[in-house]
Order: C-alpha cells, then sequence, then structure tokens
C-alpha cells in the first residue's frame, strides 16, 4: 500500500461545505487527518502556503474547480493553477476534469496540464475536443454507482463511439466466402510531392472492410506505395 503524507488545502471556508463535500470532510476529519484552511489567510498568505505546499509535493490533486466554471479563471484560482503548473516534479491528476477546463467546451485561456484526469461516471465532451483535450492527460472513467436509466434521463445524445461500436457495424464474415463479396472500391491519386495521402487512404479503406480494392497511382510513386502494401491479396 501507498503510505503519503496527505496535506489538504481548503480554499471555502469549511462552513460553506454542504451535502456530500460536507460529509467527506467530516470522514476525513474523523480519520484523524488535518486541514488548511485558506480562508483564514490573506490571499497574499494563502498563495505562499499553496507554492510550499506544492513545492515539496510528490503529488497534486487539483479539485479547484468543477464542471459548472465558464470563463478563465481568476485571481487566487489562477495564482494556484499556475503554481501547479510549474511545479516542479509532482504528479498532477485532476479530478473529473482539470481545473480551468469547460466541460463543454474546446477552447482553454489557463488551466491546470494534468498528468492524469480521474473522470466521473461519464467522459465530459471536451475530453476529445482540442485544445482543451491537451490539459486532460490520460483519462481513466470512475464510475460511483449512478443508475444508467438516470443518465439516459438526461436527454444527452452523446456517445462514445469505441472498438465494441465498431465491431458491431461490421458485417459477418464466412469461411467460404471470397473477397469479392464484399465490395469493390478504385482509389485513384498520389504524386510525386506527396505519395503518402494515397497510401494512408488505401490502407483505411481496407481497414474499413473494402473486399477488393484498386488503387491507381502514377509510376513515379508505384515502387514507393507498393512497398508499403499490406491488404495481401484484397488489394492490387
Amino acid at each position: 500500500a501507498f503510505r503519503f503524507a496527505v496535506r489538504l488545502l481548503l480554499v471555502p471556508e469549511p462552513g460553506q461545505l454542504t451535502g456530500a463535500a460536507a460529509a467527506h470532510l467530516a470522514f476525513y476529519q474523523k480519520a484523524g487527518y488535518s486541514l488548511l484552511s485558506l480562508s483564514d489567510l490573506s490571499e497574499e498568505a494563502a498563495v505562499q502556503a499553496v507554492e510550499e505546499a506544492i513545492q515539496a509535493a510528490d503529488v497534486i490533486v487539483d479539485a479547484l474547480l468543477g464542471i459548472g466554471m465558464h470563463g478563465q479563471p481568476r485571481g487566487f484560482y489562477a495564482d494556484v493553477i499556475r503554481l501547479i503548473n510549474n511545479a516542479p516534479r509532482a504528479l498532477v491528476f485532476a479530478i473529473d476534469l482539470p481545473s480551468g477546463v469547460a466541460a463543454d467546451q474546446a477552447n482553454v485561456s489557463l488551466a491546470v496540464c494534468a498528468d492524469v484526469t480521474l473522470t466521473i461516471q461519464c467522459p465530459k465532451p471536451s475530453a476529445f475536443l482540442y485544445p482543451a483535450r491537451s490539459f486532460y492527460g490520460e483519462v481513466e472513467i470512475v464510475e460511483i454507482g449512478i443508475p444508467p436509466k438516470a443518465i439516459e434521463s438526461t436527454g444527452c445524445r452523446c456517445m462514445l463511439w469505441g472498438q465494441a461500436e465498431l465491431r458491431n457495424t461490421l458485417s459477418h464474415r464466412a469461411p467460404d466466402s471470397h473477397k469479392g463479396d464484399y465490395g469493390r472500391a478504385v482509389l485513384v491519386g498520389g504524386s510525386r510531392e506527396m505519395p503518402g495521402a494515397i497510401t494512408m487512404a488505401a490502407k483505411g479503406c481496407l481497414r474499413g472492410g473494402c473486399g477488393l480494392l484498386t488503387v491507381v497511382l502514377p509510376d513515379c510513386i508505384q515502387a514507393m506505395a507498393g512497398a508499403q502494401k499490406n491488404g495481401g491479396p484484397n488489394a492490387s
């Protein structure tokens, strides 16, 4: 088991926490851990306390801002985000999404650059939109027990297209079938200056399920394209 010396820096006053946040803070304190309430300090002293903690940290957990954040972080929050991004050696984990990144927007002005983002229950649209995606680092989905029916009732029409969804679209191929049974395609393209595009298109066509592919290209790049052919008898 990992044994970390945990230091919690709380931005709002403890009395402002309600619901699950207040309950988990009570569990944390009952377990014998302490916290530093930054609201008891001046803004300058609070920034100094955060900087000292970051300089000494091996791991930083970013839980500053949540999915309700819109616009550019300002003031104290902006200062803390810059300190996190300048941490000399710490591994940065973001909870749900990096602070400063909006859940549904691509543009980012200032945000935590996380190494790992632990996204709660469902991936956020901005995790697939650049430049916002660059701030997420590695994304891991953490299920917290929200029933699928509850998610469906939100009316969200977004879906994540993964390997399972892709496999469901591919037709079954009988062992005794012929490549001609699965569609024929012709690609025309390529040039001496840009020989790679036609090769990439051909590979994508075969990968997508085309049974028989013919590539028409200039003689000057035929040898180069032929050396990269990996479609076997399905390509010509």
